[in-house]
């Protein structure tokens, strides 16, 4: 289902948007960490999922979120990951909806 319109009674779930950023310590080690970019609330639509047997059970799930424009999120989106309950999902595109109005984005999960 392509949304043209969001309304605002369907952005019922709150998501966190985080950038991995490399930081070092005293010592010049890196450490990956987690930023907060964005914290908006999003309309869910769960695209469906799928399991394979390769070796090891894979479990894929795919959704999408609605979200209002972000520029951020728009240029660097696919170089982010998405929160929503507690499970991470990785942006795999980013798809403008309207004039500077929503943002689709597409995610996934390998657990």
């Amino acid at each position: 289902m392509a949304l043209e319109r969001v309304y605002i009674g369907q952005m019922d779930s709150k998501i966190k948007i985080y950038e991995f950023t490399k930081e070092q310590n005293e010592i010049g080690e890196e450490k990956e960490t987690k930023e907060l970019v964005a914290s908006p609330f999003a309309f869910v639509e769960d695209a469906g999922g799928a399991e394979s047997v390769d070796g090891k059970v894979m479990h894929t799930t795919n959704r999408s979120y609605t979200i209002r424009w972000n520029s951020k999120v728009k240029c660097q989106g696919v170089h982010y990951i998405v929160e929503d309950e507690g499970t991470e999902f990785l942006i795999q595109s980013v798809q403008r909806i309207g004039r500077k109005k929503f943002l689709k984005l597409t995610v996934s999960n390998y657990e």
